[in-house]
């Protein structure tokens, strides 16, 4: 019998890993919306997500530069910009009118609209600088901080739910975060050996720069849309939907990261297999623990879940291939292209059909719009490489 290579437990680690990150927010919803009510859940996980999205939003085409940046270049870049989006932030809660918009959609007071909003900057900042972790390769001793940080996570949003502080959720969402950076500061020595990526091309200029500052901001106004259009139980169907999506893809991505990212996988057959399986099993998992999605809604989110996550792994790998060629414009491009597929659709079915509450989970099918425009940038930017 063949036993499972060193790669192989690495990779079913880091999916592990992440699909923590899962749980901890499947826990938050179940207990918190008895303690603390499910809107004011929502509103958390939603201005999270704000500042996970809004970090970086001057310079989104750094999180595929860091791919062969120099640790010392990274590492300043990464604190410029999150100095650069707290400032920014701040300056637009000075503002009364933005002000009032921005409590308003997250459904939260000033102060804990403000306050998650810069862990989510914390967050994004951790996880940029994880980037070093996985070009180094020295998998053990990252995974061991990583793991114990997300099940410090856990036990701080358990224990906050069954006391009833909310306060003790800032030490919940920043535990992971330490971890990381803890992994980055112990091992940036070891860094500062990692050869520079050769990169066939870079996107730059006023072009690049504008698609990718869109397709962030598209990243904090679609689930803002989703919650403020379809309401609190369908949002947490989108939720289920998003995570699953975003943790499946993760099983192709670091596949040709860590066990084969210099040859094809023999194994592209059975990855969509694979990763709809998974999806499928998160999200059921997501709605069923939470216990705030009916079973109507539950067996409607299939359709949008499955059909998206068949094409993740090739969007994994297409999307893999631009990051360590420097190219930021086809990511984008997808990126933007799936956000206004799920939009349109949402909105044609709210207010043009009208259907059913429910039904607007099918609006999720929007975001395969992806995978043709992903496509057809890669062959254009393939093409222009080589004319």
């Amino acid at each position: 019998m063949n036993l499972p290579t060193r790669e192989s437990l690495y990779l079913l680690l880091f999916i592990g890993n992440q699909a923590l990150a899962v749980f901890t927010t499947i826990l938050f919803i179940r207990f918190g919306k008895d303690a603390f009510t499910l809107t004011w859940c929502l509103g958390v996980l939603l201005t999270l997500g704000w500042g996970n999205a809004g970090y970086g939003l001057l310079d989104p085409s750094f999180a595929a530069r860091i791919w062969s940046a120099r640790v010392a270049e990274g590492l300043r870049i990464a604190v410029r910009l999150l100095m650069l989006s707290v400032m920014g932030f701040a300056l637009i809660c000075i503002v009364p009118w933005s002000r009032e918009r921005i409590i308003e959609l997250a459904g939260l007071s000033v102060e804990w609209t403000v306050l998650f909003v810069l862990i989510g900057f914390v967050r994004a900042f951790a996880q940029v600088l994880n980037t070093y972790t996985l070009r180094q390769g020295h998998h053990a001793g990252a995974l061991m901080w990583q793991i114990v940080g997300r099940l410090a996570e856990i036990g701080v949003v358990l224990l906050a739910c069954y006391l009833r502080q909310p306060s003790l959720l800032i030490a919940a969402w920043l535990a992971y975060p330490i971890s990381q950076l803890m992994i980055f500061f112990r091992e940036r020595k070891v860094y500062e050996t990692l050869p520079v990526v050769t990169q066939s091309s870079r996107d730059s200029g006023r072009a690049a720069w504008i698609v990718s500052v869109v397709g962030r901001i598209f990243e904090i106004v679609l689930p803002t849309i989703w919650l403020r259009v379809a309401g609190d139980a369908v949002f947490v169907a989108y939720r289920s939907i998003a995570a699953a999506l975003s943790n499946s893809v993760l099983l192709p991505r670091y596949w040709y990261v860590i066990v084969s990212p210099d040859k094809k996988s023999q194994s592209n057959i059975l990855l969509p297999v694979v990763v709809v399986i998974a999806s499928l099993l998160i999200a059921a998992m997501f709605q069923i623990v939470t216990d705030a999605v009916s079973h109507d809604l539950l067996l409607l989110s299939l359709g949008p879940l499955v059909l998206n996550s068949a094409f993740m792994p090739f969007v994994s790998r297409w999307r893999q291939q631009c990051l360590l060629r420097g190219h930021v414009l086809p990511p984008a491009f997808a990126a933007i292209a799936g956000c206004l597929g799920e939009i349109a659709l949402l909105l044609l079915l709210r207010y043009i059909f009208s259907v059913p509450t429910g039904l607007l989970i099918l609006a999720h099918a929007g975001l395969s719009l992806s995978v043709p425009v992903l496509h057809l940038a890669m062959k254009r930017r393939e093409k222009s490489a080589f004319a």
